[in-house]
């Protein structure tokens, strides 16, 4: 997902925050279980982006863990969220996650 972020390499004025974090552990997984992460991107405002990662067991289906992260992004030096151009904001909303039918 940090691809998504958009910061372009060795820029260090802009970065981003992590606001509220939720991990929630569902089903165990065990040291020999394969597993599959899926990760995306779930809302796209001006200031505040909401990114996703499940983790599946490969074998069963199960969720075994989700967790969510409500992001902003950062001037660094005035240490102060910026707000994305709608540019931006288009680009990000191309890669929101779909619901599933």
């Amino acid at each position: 997902l940090w691809g998504a972020a958009e910061i372009e390499e060795g820029n260090t004025t802009e970065g981003g925050a992590v606001l509220e974090y939720r991990l929630r552990y569902l089903n165990s997984l065990k040291c020999s279980n394969r597993f599959v992460i899926n990760s995306g991107i779930l809302q796209v405002t001006p200031k505040v982006q909401q990114f996703a990662h499940l983790v599946f067991n490969a074998e069963s289906g199960q969720v075994c863990l989700s967790a969510q992260a409500v992001v902003v992004r950062m001037d660094l030096i005035a240490r102060k969220a910026k707000v994305l151009s709608t540019q931006r904001i288009s680009r990000l909303n191309k890669l929101l996650i779909k619901p599933m039918s």
